[in-house]
C-alpha cells in the first residue's frame, strides 16, 4: 500500500475529533459571549436542585435533543453535535461516538450560594482505541478485494498502489464492521461540572472541561475511569 495514502487516510480518521473539538470550543466561546437567547422548557419539569439540572443535560444530549440541551448551559450556547462531516469515514466515527453516550450521576454540592458542581460519569467510544490496529484489517480487507477483483486495474494504479477509492472503500467496511459492537472501545470519564444560579433557576457552567468530554477528548480534571 502507498505510505504516503495510508498515513494521510489514517491520519484524517484520528485528527477528526480533536479538529471537530477545536471548531466546536472557538464556536461556542464567541456564541457565549456574543448571544443570550431565551432559554429551553426543561423536558422533565421544573428542576430545584443543580444536580436535576446536569442529569437533564445529559439524559437531553442521549435523547440527541441539541436545542433542548444547550437550553440548560449558560447562555444557551450552540453544542455544534449535529455537524455532518464532508468524509464519510470521519461521519461514521462521529455518529458512532454520538450514539454509544450514556451517563450516571456522582457526588454533587454547594459551593456557594449561587454555585455547585455536580459530578458525572460519562461513557462513550474513545475513539483512538477504536481505530487502534485498523490498518492490519483494513490491509485484509484489501486483499480479499484483490482476490475477487476480475482485473486488477480494478485494485490498483499503473504504480501498483491500491486505488485510492479502493482503500477507502476497505476502510469504511472495516470501521462499519468494527462500530457494530464498540463495546470493546468503550471508557468512562469523570467530569465535575459547574452550575450557578442565575435567572431564577441552576445552569451549567460552559467550561474547557466540559467541551472536551463532550467531544472526546481527554479531560484534565477528571481522566478516565
Amino acid at each position: 500500500m502507498n505510505e504516503a495514502l495510508k498515513n494521510r487516510t489514517a491520519g484524517k480518521i484520528l485528527a477528526v475529533m480533536l479538529a471537530a473539538a477545536v471548531l466546536f470550543t472557538a464556536a461556542a466561546a464567541v456564541r457565549l459571549a456574543l448571544s443570550a437567547p431565551e432559554r429551553e422548557t426543561r423536558l422533565l419539569g421544573d428542576a430545584g436542585e443543580p444536580g436535576e439540572t446536569a442529569e437533564l443535560f445529559f439524559h437531553t444530549l442521549c435523547l440527541r435533543d441539541w436545542e433542548r440541551a444547550s437550553g440548560y448551559v449558560l447562555g444557551a450556547p450552540d453544542l455544534d453535535l449535529d455537524r455532518v462531516l464532508e468524509d464519510p469515514v470521519e461521519q461514521t466515527v462521529w455518529e458512532a461516538y454520538l450514539n454509544s453516550w450514556g451517563w450516571s450521576s456522582g457526588a454533587g454540592k454547594r459551593t456557594g450560594e449561587l454555585s455547585a458542581e455536580q459530578r458525572i460519569l460519562l461513557r462513550r467510544i474513545d475513539t483512538e482505541k477504536a481505530v487502534a490496529g485498523l490498518w492490519e484489517d483494513v490491509q485484509a480487507v484489501l486483499e480479499r478485494r484483490v482476490d475477487e477483483a476480475r482485473v486488477l486495474s480494478e485494485v490498483y494504479t499503473e504504480d501498483g498502489d491500491y486505488l485510492p477509492e479502493v482503500v477507502e472503500s476497505a476502510l469504511a467496511e472495516t470501521l462499519e464492521r468494527r462500530l457494530a459492537d464498540p463495546s470493546a472501545y468503550m471508557e468512562t470519564t469523570a467530569i465535575t461540572l459547574q452550575l450557578a444560579w442565575e435567572d431564577g433557576r441552576w445552569q451549567i457552567v460552559p467550561t474547557e472541561e466540559l467541551w472536551n468530554a463532550l467531544a472526546g477528548l481527554p479531560v484534565s480534571e477528571g481522566g478516565a475511569a
